[in-house]
């Protein structure tokens, strides 16, 4: 199957772009324009907390369960790291 293909049109200060392709082409070719166009992300980068929530779920399927009334660890704790735990 073929990939779908993304269209991002960006305008900044006069300057605009346009990228097209498979995602991670678009967003490859987005990144080089603002860290060319905006050199202070480049800055805030390397203090940015980016969250993948897709792969947090995946990573704690059969680990926690969310209910109405909270969050429950499904597993004993004493087999956890501390940062499964966390």
């Amino acid at each position: 199957m073929k990939e779908a293909e993304i269209t991002v049109h960006i305008k900044y200060k006069g300057i605009e772009e346009t990228f097209s392709g498979n995602l991670e082409s678009v967003w490859a070719s987005l990144n080089r324009f603002f860290s060319q166009f905006i050199p202070l992300l480049e800055t805030a980068k390397k203090i940015m907390l980016t969250i993948d929530l897709k792969e947090i779920i995946e990573n704690c399927a059969g680990l926690i369960a969310v209910t109405d009334d909270g969050t429950h660890i499904l597993v004993s704790r004493s087999k956890l790291t501390d940062n499964e735990t966390l």
